[in-house]
């Protein structure tokens, strides 16, 4: 098994920081090094390292421009440090490329959300869910940034079945319970409410200005 090999298997089990030292000694080696940017440019994004995983996706795009998975790793990274537009952008090439990639219409909805862009956030995720079928914990998220959108439009009736479509694919969803809460208290139905309420606390839920 050569060093980018080990790199892919040691991403798959989890083991990030082996799954970075094998991708770099890959690069080091010139073995298949756009995929190898690729794969330690994906490990830095799910330690949260996101300047370097900038650096790796924007290497592994220029050496393979048709690289999707390159784009929405690179668009994430972007999200997560604020620039909103560049995701917007990368999620925007990397389904061109790869229409069928649910995880850039995922990223491109959220950063649509956080720039109040209501009615493009809701097509985004709904294109997302479409896609997501096979991923019910990610799918889960997705619903509840949707229903976040739909209580954003006073769509309060859609925003609970999002939210609730949210828990029954993960009931350990505590931000789904939270703004399922917020969603029963415009609505005036206090006790559902305060029992969302509850759940989300005990899950330890902690809220934020955005999701």
């Amino acid at each position: 098994m050569d060093a980018l090999d080990r790199g892919i298997e040691a991403a798959a089990r989890g083991d990030l920081d082996a799954a970075i030292l094998a991708c770099t000694e890959a690069i080091e080696a010139k073995q298949r090094r756009p995929l190898a940017y690729r794969y330690r440019a994906h490990s830095y994004m799910r330690k949260g390292e996101w300047d370097r995983a900038i650096a790796d996706a924007t290497k592994a795009i220029a050496l393979e421009p048709d690289a999707a998975n390159a784009f929405a790793t690179r668009a994430y990274s972007l999200f997560q440090n604020g620039d909103y537009d560049g995701a917007i952008s990368d999620c925007t090439e990397a389904v061109r490329i790869d229409p069928s990639l649910s995880a850039a219409y995922a990223y491109r909805g959220h950063a649509h959300l956080r720039r109040h862009q209501w009615k493009c956030a809701i097509a985004d995720l709904t294109r997302a869910i479409e896609l997501s079928v096979d991923f019910p914990s990610n799918k889960s998220a997705i619903h509840c940034h949707r229903g976040y959108v739909f209580c954003q439009t006073g769509e309060f009736d859609k925003a609970m079945e999002d939210f609730t479509e949210a828990i029954r694919l993960n009931p350990r969803n505590a931000e789904a319970f939270y703004n399922r809460a917020i969603s029963y208290q415009e609505i005036g139905e206090t006790s559902k409410s305060e029992k969302d309420f509850a759940q989300a606390k005990m899950l330890g839920y902690t809220p934020t200005k955005n999701p």
